[in-house]
């Protein structure tokens, strides 16, 4: 999996192996050609990293893994923040919203939303058929007209919620 950040200068990757690498991306030549140098390599997912999100904003990396946890990493100094409650499933998705800095994080058909502090701020079961596990989930980052932040998932039945 991979994330990328809203400038497009840095680029996250996460590994079979458990680690999140932090790549910055620079311009070479007179061509401009791209090339990626990593920062550094990121260990604290025991499993296969199988989702990660970036957010600029809030200055901080969101990754999940097979091995049931979500890591919260500093942007700035690409160290560990803080590891969430531990999930009885592997982490299928991320998403931070980018006004208010909650984290979605979607293991099986649960969707759990976060505080930046790492509290719980919701949960939510998202279908009564275990195999229909959460796949993406997204939400709102404009809140103009909305008093509340709405998220929407994906499911492994092809089903919208």
């Amino acid at each position: 999996c991979a994330g990328v950040s809203h400038d497009g200068r840095i680029v996250v990757t996460g590994a079979e192996d458990g680690l999140v690498c932090v790549w910055r991306v620079s311009k070479d030549g007179p061509r401009g050609t791209r090339r990626l140098r990593l920062e550094k390599a990121l260990c604290a997912h025991t499993a296969k990293v199988t989702c990660l999100r970036v957010s600029q904003p809030y200055m901080m990396i969101a990754s999940g893994s097979d091995d049931c946890t979500v890591i919260i990493w500093d942007l700035s100094s690409l160290s560990f923040v803080r590891q969430l409650p531990d999930f009885p499933v592997p982490i299928s998705a991320i998403y931070i919203n980018d006004l208010t800095g909650e984290i979605a994080t979607a293991a099986g058909t649960v969707l759990a939303v976060w505080s930046i502090n790492g509290d719980c701020l919701a949960v939510a079961n998202t279908s009564q058929l275990p195999s229909d596990s959460v796949l993406s989930v997204t939400g709102s980052t404009s809140s103009d007209w909305l008093e509340t932040s709405w998220y929407v998932t994906g499911h492994q039945s092809g089903a919208v919620k």
